[in-house]
Formats: C-alpha cells, structure tokens, sequence
C-alpha cells in the first residue's frame, strides 16, 4: 500500500510538473505575442514619425523660399524707392534751373 501511495504521489508530482512547464510554455509564447505585437507597433510609430519628420522639413524648405522671395522683393521696392527718390531730386533740380532761366 505504501508502494501504490509512493507511486501516486510520484505520478502527481510528475503531472503537476508537466502542468508547470506547459503553463511557463505557454506564458512563454504568449509573451512572445506580446513583444511582437509591441514590435509592430514601435515599428507603425516610427513610421509615421519619419513621415511627420519629412512633411515638417518639407514645410520649412517652403517657408524657406517664400522668406527668401519676400526678402528679395523688399530689396526690389527700397531699390525702387532709391530710384525714385533720385528721379525726385532731378526733376527737382531741373525745375529749379528752369524757372532760374525763365527769370
């Protein structure tokens, strides 16, 4: 009787530690799941982060030349301005010396 018990107990232990490893088996796999999924993820993230990134370079290149452009037609009008104001002076000048010569 001590044998039978002796052999059941050992067929418990035996079952329960075939129990354990297909539990941390299946733990494990289940984790496996898990840091793939989270793979993808962090893999989806950084995608539309690098998308991001590049629609933002994009847009600066943009306001970039638009800057660029404005500054350049600032430069147009003061170059202008000096122009005129010189024509101004000229005509000026002019009128002066002939209402001089009317006299």
């Amino acid at each position: 009787n001590a044998e039978k018990d002796q052999r059941r107990s050992a067929e418990a232990l035996a079952h329960k530690e075939g129990g354990l490893k297909l539990t941390a088996q299946e733990r494990v796999t289940q984790l496996e799941a898990q840091l793939a999924a989270e793979g993808q993820r962090l893999t989806a993230a950084n995608d539309a982060l690098l998308a991001r990134s590049l629609e933002l370079n994009q847009s600066e290149e943009a306001l970039t030349a638009t800057l660029r452009a404005r500054e350049e037609e600032r430069h147009k009008i003061a170059h202008l301005e000096r122009d005129r104001a010189e024509d101004a002076k000229r005509a000026e000048a002019m009128a002066g010396s002939h209402s001089e010569a009317v006299r």
